[in-house]
């Protein structure tokens, strides 16, 4: 198994009691391919838009995420976790929880781009110009993806059960 692939199912395993889900088939991940973003600029993020603008319950969470975590919920109890990458913003939510996924991205996008235009004007936007990069593992335990392109991903791995990257589109 190539090292992203282990990366996410160790995220996605992290996530599964916090999301209320009973397998990695059930999660997936969102990220915002962006720019080099500092702890500081996460904790405006958290503290300034979602907490204080947007009245969000925004709690750090523990597990093997890769990054900082946290539990986002709102008001009518819609959760995503949100992880801390330098290279950008990640949503991890169930799919089977599609109310959670869309009460909450529009307004986690919204304050992501808010910040990401603070710092670097729409001029110099440096974001991948596909948007957001999708990940998840299906009925094979393949984690699959769609988005931005990358390089360097391993398409046929045989650890474990899990093959492997493999983009679909």
């Amino acid at each position: 198994m190539d090292y992203r692939t282990e990366s996410f199912a160790r995220r996605f395993k992290s996530a599964k009691a916090h999301l209320g889900s009973h397998s990695t088939q059930e999660l997936i991940s969102l990220k915002h391919r962006d720019w080099a973003v500092s702890s500081s600029e996460y904790r405006h993020f958290i503290d300034d838009y979602l907490t204080r603008t947007v009245g969000l319950e925004v709690a750090g969470v523990d597990g093997d995420f890769g990054g900082q975590a946290w539990l986002v919920k709102d008001k009518a109890g819609n959760r995503v976790i949100l992880v801390e990458h330098e290279t950008g913003l990640e949503v991890l939510g169930a799919i089977g929880s599609l109310a959670s996924l869309i009460a909450l991205l529009p307004m986690i996008s919204s304050g992501w781009t808010k910040l990401k235009h603070r710092f670097f004007p729409p001029h110099f936007d440096r974001s991948y110009p596909e948007g957001i990069e999708i990940r998840r593992f299906d009925q094979n335990n393949i984690l699959r993806r769609t988005g931005p392109q990358r390089r360097g991903l391993c398409s046929q791995c045989n650890a474990s059960g899990l093959r492997g990257i493999e983009r679909e589109g």
